[in-house]
């Protein structure tokens, strides 16, 4: 799998999923992505069952795109292509204070 780099030639899903993964950063740190609207949850939780991290499904079926609060990053994945964005770690306790309090409603 390779990362895409600015020195490279680009194909229209290369950018495609860069341009989604830009998007969905900028959202997050401007706090306006609606945080209902995630495909999948993956909650990460330690051994004596309290919140850690969340990792979010974004986009699903063509790019995949996952949110995780545990080293901050947004990762798309399309084909053999891969981008990495990171957010702040102020964005991070943003998500993971919302999805703590849906997790303690599981329980």
């Amino acid at each position: 799998m390779r990362e895409l780099t600015d020195s490279a030639v680009h194909t229209d899903c290369e950018i495609q999923l860069r341009d989604m993964c830009d998007s969905y950063a900028r959202t997050i740190e401007e706090e306006e992505y609606d945080l209902d609207q995630v495909y999948d949850i993956k909650y990460t939780i330690d051994g004596r069952g309290a919140f850690w991290s969340v990792r979010l499904l974004l986009a699903g079926g063509g790019p995949n795109v996952y949110l995780d609060t545990d080293d901050n990053t947004i990762r798309g994945f399309w084909g053999c292509d891969k981008v990495i964005r990171h957010f702040s770690v102020e964005a991070a306790e943003y998500i993971n204070d919302y999805f703590e309090e849906m997790y303690k409603c599981l329980s």
